[in-house]
């Protein structure tokens, strides 16, 4: 009897670390905490997982090494790939042409590289 009680509590606490670190992960977290908390207290290491915060670098991070997410050629933060516009620091993420000589110019070149003209 105390045998059979044993294996179902390592069965739901095996299920409970996998369901919690499957949820760890997808919030950017180590999954395998996760499957700890999950594995020691049960449900409740489940409903802990739900609630904790994500970790948004790590999920922008990911995003970024898949394709999904790029980065600011001015201030480095993660933007959105049709980004026109940084969100963060405002500024334009398209190439321009240079008022002076008439080239295009990257969006985040600070100084036009054919006549020499600062921009802003």
């Amino acid at each position: 009897m105390l045998g059979g009680v044993l294996l179902i509590c390592l069965v739901v606490g095996i299920i409970s670390g996998f369901v919690a670190g499957s949820i760890y992960e997808s919030k950017g977290r180590s999954g395998s905490t996760g499957f700890l908390v999950g594995f020691f207290l049960g449900i409740i290491g489940i409903i802990i997982a739900l609630l904790v915060s994500p970790d948004q670098e790590k999920l922008d991070q990911r995003k970024f090494e898949k394709g999904e997410l790029a980065r600011c050629g001015h201030c480095k933060e993660y933007i959105r790939t049709d980004a026109v516009v940084c969100p963060h620091c405002q500024r334009s993420l398209e190439d321009f042409v240079c008022g002076e000589c008439g080239q295009t110019v990257a969006a985040n070149a600070k100084v036009c590289p054919s006549c020499g003209t600062e921009l802003e």
